[in-house]
């Protein structure tokens, strides 16, 4: 009879052990799976970064130590642009649980960088209950918008110039 519950109690033992080992793996896994992303990752929870993954700290320029348990303010210029851009985030995700939008980012080094930002609620609509934000760089792409831009003002130019000399 106590061999028997001795047997059992180490059999549940071996298979909780199995279990933790199945569960660290998978979380290996994840990190992993998260690490390699192209994109930036962050996950918050009230106004403090909780984990970011290798690409949002290289896009930060900071390291990843040194942004666990930082405010997102971190990457504002200013309290006005990160206390504008939580107004507008908090609406959105308490309505529809996500957010996304193009906005400037500070490195650490001060230089400006474009990201599309999108925020999802971990639990509906609950912003509260924690955040996972994904930053894509877009600077590229905002740069070729607007050299497209001062291209085509500095062809209006001459055709304005044309055409008033043309009606004179």
């Amino acid at each position: 009879h106590h061999v028997s519950g001795a047997i059992a109690r180490i059999q549940a033992f071996e298979a909780v052990h199995r279990s933790e080992l199945a569960l660290q793996r998978t979380s290996f896994e994840r990190e992993a799976m998260l690490n390699t992303a192209l994109v930036g990752i962050s996950f918050n929870i009230k106004d403090r970064i909780v984990w970011v993954n290798e690409k949002c700290a290289e896009m930060s320029g900071f390291q990843r130590d040194a942004l666990i348990g930082q405010s997102p303010r971190i990457f504002y210029e200013s309290d006005e642009a990160f206390a504008a851009e939580k107004i507008k985030s908090e609406a959105s995700l308490r309505e529809h649980g996500t957010y996304s939008g193009e906005r400037y980012t500070r490195r650490q080094n001060g230089e400006k960088i474009w990201v599309l930002l999108a925020g999802r609620c971990v639990e509906n609509n609950d912003p509260d209950a924690g955040v996972i934000w994904t930053l894509l760089d877009v600077t590229a792409r905002r740069q070729a918008e607007d050299d497209i831009r001062q291209a085509l003002e500095r062809q209006r130019a001459p055709n304005v110039l044309r055409s008033r000399f043309v009606a004179m």
